[in-house]
């Protein structure tokens, strides 16, 4: 059997569906004979960079019937004139040739972006153009970024029959993309892939390939011939989280003392030991940047399953205010952002219950009927009182590994996964309060 979509890395359940319809193109006859249409349109939408003009290009590659490509390049007057041409064109050439195919490219960039304009005349042209092939075997492929863009009307099923949400690449198929960007490049002997997965997690296909060659070229810039996962992580933190990891001198002024500095990596310790105390081995890297004043701590994204996890979440949120606490006698100030986000899960905690009725009996020792803004507010705010004081509580019983993360990363700036668990193996860790929670 011919293979389809060589260039296409993971989306398997989607290249499948397409390959249905690739089939049913290049065996139109049979189709038409056991009474079975073309599907009148296909839509592929996610969130830019994931592949989806790369997968709409090896379909049209793969179908191997003529084609016609629609994007914007001009004024909404002249474009919509190229959108009805591109159709017409395609109609004459299935006559010809059994069967054609439009490519709307960026279909939700073809009016103006403001959401009261779904119903601009880019967009009728092109359901009034889609309407008047059904009976032509002509068939229109778009990608769209933000599906909330365009009109229901036009993407309903008659008019794009096929719907493909290309989503963020899976864990498998990041192991598989990084492999196809290194396969001419040496790697370090014993690359840990597996951290690399993680994280790179939430990276589109685009992004990965940017992080990836801008790594390449740092070591070619070096005249080094062999990269490694340092350079890898160092660049992740640079794209994603804009903080910059660099070998250079540490410059403190008054504003940045050694004690700043350790408040900073206290703070990313204690997010890091938390989350090595509730998840083992979860951490894939920590990091601070000298020049900016902060930390990030990347882990391994875990789904949100049930009441524990979201006291996991919250938990680990409030860790580095704890632990800077803990530290430097009450004057921690926490970060205003972790904070937002601990009371966001304490938040969407309550609407969980309340929908799935986790306490199933009693729900914050009231019946659900008799809820109100002030129950569920107390009921926050009880909540993160009591998961701060379980934060501190596990952190000092953990105080050695608190304190040798803190200085590792004070000396080293970076930790990959392997340096925390050797750091980890040397502490006596107590686990006992984890099964309280």
């Amino acid at each position: 059997m011919m293979k389809y979509f060589e260039k296409v890395i993971g989306y398997e359940k989607e290249k499948a569906e397409l390959i249905k319809v690739i089939d049913h193109i290049k065996h139109i006859d049979y189709y038409e004979e056991n009474g079975v249409k073309l599907p009148n349109g296909i839509l592929l939408y996610g969130v830019p960079g994931v592949g989806k003009s790369l997968i709409a290009s090896e379909f049209i590659k793969a179908c191997d019937v003529p084609h016609f490509v629609c994007r914007k390049k001009e004024t909404d007057g002249k474009f919509t004139d190229k959108i009805v041409q591109c159709f017409e064109d395609a109609c004459i050439e299935s006559q010809k040739t059994g069967v054609a195919i439009v490519l709307l490219e960026d279909m939700d960039k073809f009016a103006n972006e403001d959401e009261k304009r779904r119903d601009a005349e880019e967009y009728v042209t092109v359901q009034s153009c889609i309407d008047d092939m059904k009976d032509e075997n002509v068939i229109v492929i778009a990608t769209v970024n933000e599906m909330d863009k365009l009109p229901h009307s036009l993407i309903r099923p008659g008019r794009f029959d096929i719907k493909l949400e290309i989503r963020i690449p899976s864990r498998e198929s990041r192991e598989k993309i990084v492999e196809k960007y290194f396969a001419n490049a040496k790697v370090e002997k014993d690359m840990d892939f597996e951290t690399l997965s993680d994280i790179m997690e939430g990276s589109s296909c685009a992004t990965l390939e940017a992080m990836i060659n801008d790594a390449l070229r740092n070591i070619a810039y070096r005249r080094e011939d062999t990269i490694t996962l340092n350079d890898l992580v160092r660049i992740y933190f640079d794209y994603r989280e804009k903080i910059s990891i660099t070998d250079d001198p540490i410059k403190h002024d008054s504003s940045y003392t050694e004690e700043h500095r350790a408040r900073v990596a206290y703070h990313e310790a204690g997010h890091l030991v938390m989350i090595e105390l509730l998840r083992p081995g979860f951490v894939a890297a920590v990091g601070i940047d000298d020049y900016k004043r902060k930390g990030m701590t990347v882990m391994r994204k875990l789904p949100v399953a049930d009441e524990a996890d979201y006291d996991y979440g919250i938990l680990k949120a409030l860790a580095g205010k704890a632990a800077e606490e803990l530290k430097f006698k009450g004057h921690g100030d926490g970060a205003r952002a972790d904070m937002n986000h601990a009371f966001r899960l304490a938040d969407e905690k309550v609407s969980e219950l309340v929908a799935y009725g986790w306490d199933k009996i009693k729900l914050m020792n009231t019946w659900e009927s008799d809820l109100d803004d002030e129950i569920i507010r107390n009921y926050v705010t009880s909540t993160m009182s009591e998961l701060y004081s379980k934060a501190q509580i596990m952190l000092a019983q953990n105080m050695e590994f608190l304190d040798k993360i803190a200085q590792a990363i004070i000396d080293r700036k970076l930790l990959l996964r392997k340096d925390i668990q050797k750091i980890k193996a040397t502490c006596d860790i107590k686990t006992e309060y984890v099964d309280l929670i």
